[in-house]
């Protein structure tokens, strides 16, 4: 995410969340490009409000001069975080580790993540599903990679989405998503897009980011903040 292009955000529609907000990242370990989403969740964990107080608190951070010579990072402008803080938060992390797992030696925490996601996948009876949170591609993953996690590089289907919103519960026998009785779904949200244009909703709310993020979805995501508190 440190690598994230902040000017790769665009909205995208989604069959169960009406919109999510997708990101593009180029410079990775496999030099394969990569798409971060954020979209709407149920409950106090929520990648868009934890993207809105990220952007209300933080400034544009300039891109690092790329040493490796790849062209098409060289010509990105902006990184969404700076280098030095996921070293800071690994740092920390293990340091205050509430669990074992987060401590471990010289192991990027980022591979928890995968771990947790797949367990939850499985857990759902939806493994098949698993081969999409990998991080390496067939032909540039090492050899711990290949024997330890999924890299298949395929498109994350909308209802992946709905099962981690918990706006949904999922049929094992019908394999249909279920919605979950909720006013706060933002399935509707898409409907608004269109009222939005010609806002300076999003401009007010995120003065630093004007001119770097669409301003779609700064708007956007102001409006949904708004709606939801």
């Amino acid at each position: 995410i440190k690598n994230v292009d902040p000017k790769s955000f665009k909205l995208v529609q989604n069959k169960y969340l009406g919109v999510i907000i997708q990101c593009l990242v180029t410079e990775t370990k496999t030099s394969v490009s990569r798409h971060i989403y954020f979209f709407s969740a149920r409950g106090r964990i929520d990648p868009l409000v934890y993207l809105d107080e990220f952007l209300r608190n933080s400034e544009p951070v300039l891109k690092r001069v790329n040493r490796t010579g790849n062209s098409s990072s060289n010509k990105q402008e902006y990184q969404l975080l700076k280098d030095n803080l996921v070293r800071s938060y690994n740092k920390a992390l293990k340091k205050n580790a509430p669990y074992s797992i987060f401590a471990i030696k010289n192991g990027p925490k980022s591979h928890i993540g995968r771990h947790l996601m797949t367990s939850f996948l499985s857990m759902k009876g939806l493994t098949e599903l698993t081969n999409v949170v990998g991080n390496w591609s067939d032909k540039r993953a090492s050899a711990v990679a290949r024997t330890t996690y999924t890299h298949q590089i395929t498109a994350i289907p909308d209802h992946y989405f709905a099962l981690v919103s918990r706006y949904y519960a999922y049929d094992p026998i019908s394999k249909e998503m279920i919605a979950l009785k909720d006013e706060t779904n933002p399935i509707e949200e898409w409907q608004h897009i269109e009222q939005l244009k010609g806002s300076a909703e999003g401009s007010i709310r995120y003065p630093a980011w004007n001119g770097i993020i669409s301003q779609e979805v700064l708007d956007y995501l102001s409006s949904y903040i708004n709606r939801r508190i």
